[in-house]
């Protein structure tokens, strides 16, 4: 990770609990990290809280990221006070539980906000943080905290989730095609990965899913795997990894 020592990174979804995990341990190791929320105050009073035990920086800034114009702006001041930045992780992502047919139990508009946190956000966000990843012409990683959803099909347990898991899909091709994209302009400088969590327990101190009962992981080891990733020498990309908690019945 030294490598990244007073490196720029973005978070998006940074209030959620891989969200702050992944703020608190990039800046312990030394990095600027840039939380995007809603929620604009967890961070605030996670960066209060972390002051005197951090070598980084932690910032927050409010963002509605289902909104394009406000992500640009976003991205424009960060460039206006960093110049640029090294890593971007897209994290946000929104869920409605529902059947898709059912009009009833999932509105309308609750599909296209879905949609829009959970894929047009991460396409507007990855091309804002490639502008300015090209402008420090240093090693860059993208990583989009995708979701196991997107590899499963038909699975009654996550049926639940309807058009949730059809974005998880296409951020998995997404972020081939952005691959792709940076191999086709031969940039050996940039990375990109999905990675897919299996059940993550997001409020108690459990490691049983509250919904399902099933064995969870904790952000802490969705933290660890990214952690990882940063750590690999720039001339490996790995492309795609799913992580599960031990026993994991899906």
């Amino acid at each position: 990770m030294e490598k990244w020592f007073r490196k720029i990174a973005v978070i998006t979804g940074a209030s959620t609990c891989i969200g702050q995990q992944l703020i608190k341990d990039l800046s312990h190791a030394g990095l600027t990290v840039i939380g995007i929320s809603r929620k604009k105050h967890i961070i605030d009073g996670l960066a209060h809280k972390t002051k005197s035990s951090t070598t980084g920086k932690i910032i927050g800034i409010e963002c509605d990221i289902s909104n394009e114009n406000a992500i640009k702006n976003t991205f424009k001041n960060i460039e206006n006070e960093f110049g640029g930045l090294h890593i971007m992780i897209n994290n946000a992502g929104r869920i409605r539980k529902g059947e898709t047919l059912n009009g009833k139990t999932v509105r309308d508009e609750e599909l296209i906000s879905t949609i829009n946190f959970s894929l047009t956000g991460v396409v507007w966000c990855t091309r804002e943080a490639y502008k300015l990843m090209q402008k420090m012409n240093e090693h860059a990683y993208i990583i989009n905290v995708n979701g196991l959803v997107g590899t499963l099909i038909g699975e009654d347990k996550v049926r639940y989730a309807n058009i949730y898991c059809a974005t998880k899909y296409a951020v998995k091709n997404h972020t081939e095609t952005v691959r792709l994209d940076l191999a086709n302009a031969n940039n050996r400088m940039i990375r990109v990965t999905s990675i897919n969590p299996g059940c993550v327990q997001i409020k108690d101190k459990s490691r049983k899913s509250n919904e399902n009962l099933m064995p969870a992981l904790n952000p802490k080891d969705v933290s660890n795997t990214i952690l990882y990733l940063l750590s690999t020498p720039p001339e490996i990309n790995i492309t795609e990894l799913t992580i599960k908690s031990t026993g994991f019945p899906l």
